[in-house]
């Protein structure tokens, strides 16, 4: 399966995620954008590759707000799960960026 082809069914499970229905899920190519309807500074992106996919906060307030504990990495293992139930095939890991006195870095 091509990243293109993950991202679009991440897309898929993404608008039917009950949970992310105050976000705006867009997909550019294999990076998966998930940005709130009522503050664009809480924005994510969801990279995705063919072995795991990767969720970063886009701006600093995003890696501090109370949705990335408590909407966004939950909505994202429950659309990992669901994937890996529905799709024969390895599983794929969910990397979360390392936290380093605030600063979120890279996967």
């Amino acid at each position: 399966a091509d990243r293109r082809r993950l991202a679009w069914a991440f897309v898929t499970f993404a608008e039917d995620a009950a949970e992310l229905e105050c976000f705006n899920i867009r997909r550019f190519g294999h990076v998966v954008s998930i940005v709130s309807k009522q503050n664009e500074d809480v924005a994510y992106d969801v990279f995705i590759t063919t072995r795991y996919w990767c969720l970063k906060p886009v701006t600093p307030l995003a890696s501090k707000h109370i949705a990335f504990d408590g909407v966004i990495k939950p909505a994202i293992s429950a659309i990992k799960r669901e994937y890996d139930a529905r799709h024969a095939g390895p599983l794929f890991d969910v990397h979360h960026p390392h936290e380093e006195k605030g600063v979120v870095t890279s996967c």
